[in-house]
C-alpha cells in the first residue's frame, strides 16, 4: 500500500479539460473551445446563467416552462422544425434546468457546425413565444409536475426538505415550479424573462469535438457576434447559512420504501481545504464506510456533498431501511455513523479506497465527449478553471483523516441540519389520496 505522501501514478496524468481555450467575445458571451478529432463529431452546448434560483415568489417554475417555450419555434424555425432538422442530420438535442443553470445540447456531424451555430443563434433572438403554443405547453409542464413530485413520493419529500433547509433563500424554489405559480403564469411573464435573461452576456457557449479551431471562432463571431449585449437584472443575494435549530420533517406517502435523510446547509465561502474534505467524505460515506449498526440497517446509502453552487452548498446522507429494521433504528444508526466520524471511526484503508475510486471515474468519464463539454460548461458558469478544478481533484487526493475530523466538526453540527424522515404508506393507498406531513423541531 502506498504511503500517504506519495502522489499515485494516475494523479500525474495531465487532465483532459486541461486541453481548452476560453475567450470572450465583445457582448460578453463566453466561449470554450475544446478539440477531440476522436471522431467526426461536434456537440453545441449553450447554457444562460438562469434558473429557479433566480425566481422570485409566484413565478417559479418560470425557467424551466421557458426551456420548453425554446423548441416551439422562431419566425425562422417553426414549431417542430428544430427536433426534425436535427434529426434529418443524424443528431440528437436536448435541454435541462436547474436550480443555478438552464442549457440546451445538441450533437451534430462536425460538417454541421454550421448549422448548430445557426438555430442556436436563432433561438437567442427570435423565439416565438406565441399564445396558442404556450396553452399547449405549460398544460405539458403541469403534467411533468403531477409524474415527476406530487405522484412520486421521494421527490416530494426532497421538495418538502429543500423547503425546510433554505426557509428564507430561493434555494428552496423547485425547478418545475409550485402548481399555483404554473397555474397563473402568463406567456407575458415568459417574454419578460426570456428579454432579461437571454442575452450573450449571460450564455456560456460550448464547442467540443472535430472542428478546426480558427474556422470555429469565425463562424462563432459571425453568427453571435451580432447579437447586443443587454442590462442584466440584479439577482437576489445570496442567503447565508444560519442555525436550522434541528428541525425535523415527518412525511407520510404512498411510497416502495421508507427513507431517512440528514441535510445540513453550509456556507458559501468555504476554504479549498475543506470543500475537497467534503467531496471525499460524501465517497467514504456513500460506498465504503459503514458502522455494523448502520450496515445491518439499512437497505442503501446515498451522501452528496452540492459544490459548486452558485448560493449555498448542502451536504446529504440519505438511506433506506432494512426489511428487518425500523425507522427509529436506522436514524439511530445513522446518527451513530456521524458520531464515529469524530474521532476513531476513521480507517485509512477507506479513505484510500474512496480517493482512487474518485480519480479513476474522473478520467474514465471524460471518454465522452459530451461529458468533458458538460464540464467545461459547468465550471465556466461556475466561475472555475479547468486548472483550479484539476488543483481540486489533487486536493482530494491529498485528504487525511485529520481533514475529514475536522471538517465533519466543523460543518455537520445538529445545529446546521434538519431530519428528514419519509414514512412509506402501501402503494394502494394512492388512489385514497392517504398521506400527511408533519412539521416540527
Amino acid at each position: 500500500m502506498k504511503s500517504k505522501n506519495e502522489q499515485p501514478a494516475a494523479a500525474a496524468l495531465p487532465h483532459p479539460l486541461l486541453a481548452s481555450t476560453v475567450v470572450q467575445l465583445e457582448n460578453g458571451m463566453t466561449v470554450v473551445l475544446h478539440e477531440d478529432h476522436r471522431a467526426p463529431v461536434i456537440e453545441l452546448q449553450l447554457w444562460y446563467r438562469i434558473g429557479a434560483v433566480d425566481e422570485p415568489a409566484g413565478l417559479t417554475g418560470i425557467s424551466h416552462a421557458l426551456e420548453h417555450m425554446m423548441f416551439r419555434g422562431t419566425p425562422n424555425v417553426p414549431a417542430g422544425e428544430y427536433h426534425a432538422r436535427v434529426g434529418r442530420l443524424g443528431g440528437q438535442n436536448n435541454a435541462f434546468t436547474t436550480r443555478d443553470y438552464t442549457y440546451y445540447f445538441v450533437t451534430l456531424p462536425s460538417s454541421d457546425l454550421e448549422t448548430a451555430l445557426q438555430l442556436e443563434a436563432d433561438r437567442m433572438q427570435n423565439l416565438t413565444l406565441s399564445e396558442t403554443l404556450f396553452a399547449t405547453e405549460i398544460e405539458v409542464v403541469k403534467e411533468e409536475r403531477r409524474l415527476s413530485t406530487e405522484n412520486n413520493a421521494f421527490r416530494a419529500f426532497s421538495e418538502q426538505m429543500q423547503g425546510m433547509v433554505y426557509a428564507d433563500s430561493a434555494m428552496r424554489n423547485p425547478v418545475v415550479g409550485h402548481m399555483q405559480d404554473l397555474q397563473r403564469m402568463k406567456v407575458a411573464d415568459l417574454r419578460d424573462w426570456y428579454g432579461q435573461w437571454y442575452a450573450p452576456n449571460n450564455a456560456i457557449l460550448v464547442l467540443a469535438g472535430d472542428f478546426d479551431p480558427a474556422k470555429a471562432r469565425t463562424l462563432i463571431e459571425h453568427h453571435f457576434g451580432g447579437i447586443a449585449k443587454r442590462a442584466l437584472p440584479e439577482r437576489a443575494a445570496a442567503g447565508q447559512a444560519t442555525a436550522l435549530k434541528q428541525q425535523r420533517l415527518a412525511l407520510k406517502k404512498p411510497s416502495a420504501s421508507s427513507l431517512i435523510t440528514f441535510q445540513w446547509r453550509l456556507s458559501p465561502d468555504m476554504p479549498p481545504g475543506d470543500l475537497a474534505a467534503l467531496d471525499v467524505l460524501a465517497e467514504m460515506l456513500a460506498n465504503d464506510y459503514q458502522e455494523r449498526r448502520l450496515a445491518l440497517a439499512s437497505d442503501s446509502l446515498y451522501a452528496s456533498f452540492d459544490f459548486p453552487s452558485r448560493t449555498e452548498p448542502s451536504f446529504v446522507f440519505s438511506a433506506t431501511p432494512a426489511d428487518s429494521a425500523s425507522l427509529s433504528e436506522l436514524e439511530a444508526a445513522m446518527d451513530n455513523q456521524i458520531s464515529l466520524l469524530h474521532g476513531a471511526g476513521l480507517y485509512r484503508e477507506m479513505l484510500e479506497r474512496a480517493q482512487q475510486r474518485m480519480l479513476a471515474r474522473n478520467y474514465f468519464s471524460y471518454d465522452a465527449l459530451s461529458n468533458r463539454a458538460r464540464e467545461l460548461g459547468l465550471l465556466a458558469l461556475y466561475g472555475m478553471t479547468p486548472r483550479q478544478y484539476a488543483d481540486h481533484l489533487g486536493r482530494m487526493q491529498q485528504v487525511t483523516l485529520q481533514d475529514l475530523e475536522r471538517v465533519v466538526k466543523r460543518y455537520l453540527g445538529n445545529e446546521r441540519r434538519v431530519v428528514g424522515v419519509l414514512e412509506a404508506l402501501p402503494l394502494d393507498q394512492v388512489q385514497a389520496g392517504t398521506s400527511g406531513v408533519v412539521h416540527g423541531h
